[in-house]
């Protein structure tokens, strides 16, 4: 971004998180590790994860519409495609994409889903479009991630029983679907990669609920900047999110 007054370490991290583009360089390399130590490196690969959060701003800007259900799905539907499609169609991405097609599909159609039903023919459509896919690590720990969400989340989650304030049960779901997706993640990881981290203990919670609005700014800096400046305020507020990010990774790496 030209002329901006954000620190290069907060530059780099909004690309990374908000386009998928972090080239291998001294600073990149050293903020991968620096995620990857804490336990967060899926945050800097643009993933499910990032595309639930675009879903959700496009949920709220078309809301005060009060669209026709069907047009409002078709509406995230196109959104979820092209934002794959602006960051470069990797399989993470193609592969939330493609389950959230079905799942909206579904609805539009007024069919039963069943989400087990969507990942697998998620997985089905994937390897017929692009075969190759298979023996990429992306494809597996994407898919591993979203079976254990399915297979334990629920069970995690309902563990510490009914929680009533709001805050508390927020939190609690952030991290035990983290929780949840490491127990396939994390012998996928040992297995590809020779080690594990178990720093998102600790990091999954903040980082999270940090991810969501630094994303959000980002992505509206990018456009303002092709408009011709950044608002000072946004730049501000993306500066000091980033800065609690990285010390986060920093001090749990």
């Amino acid at each position: 971004m030209r002329k901006s007054q954000l620190s290069p370490e907060v530059q780099h991290l909004m690309a990374g998180m908000s386009l998928g583009y972090l080239p291998h360089n001294e600073a990149n390399d050293s903020l991968r590790q620096d995620f990857a130590l804490s336990g967060a490196a899926h945050l800097l690969a643009v993933s499910g994860f990032h595309l639930g959060v675009i879903i959700l701003a496009m949920q709220w800007l078309l809301k005060p519409f009060r669209l026709h259900r069907k047009l409002y799905f078709a509406l995230l539907i196109l959104s979820a495609w092209l934002f794959t499609a602006f960051v470069g169609m990797n399989v993470a991405t193609q592969r939330a994409a493609i389950m959230l097609s079905l799942f909206l599909l579904s609805k539009i159609l007024d069919r039963e889903r069943n989400s087990i039903n969507i990942l697998a023919s998620s997985l089905f459509l994937q390897l017929i479009f692009s075969p190759s896919d298979l023996f990429r690590w992306g494809l597996w720990l994407s898919y591993g991630a979203v079976v254990g969400i399915l297979l334990f989340y629920k069970p995690f989650f309902l563990s510490v029983g009914t929680l009533r304030q709001r805050i508390l049960r927020t939190l609690w779901s952030s991290l035990t679907i983290c929780l949840a997706a490491e127990v396939i993640v994390l012998p996928l990881s040992w297995h590809l990669f020779g080690y594990i981290s178990l720093g998102f203990i600790f990091t999954s919670v903040p980082l999270t609920l940090l991810s969501v609005p630094f994303i959000w700014l980002s992505l509206i800096a990018y456009l303002c900047a092709t408009l011709g400046g950044v608002p000072h305020f946004i730049e501000l507020a993306l500066e000091a999110i980033g800065q609690c990010m990285l010390y986060i990774t920093e001090a749990t790496s």
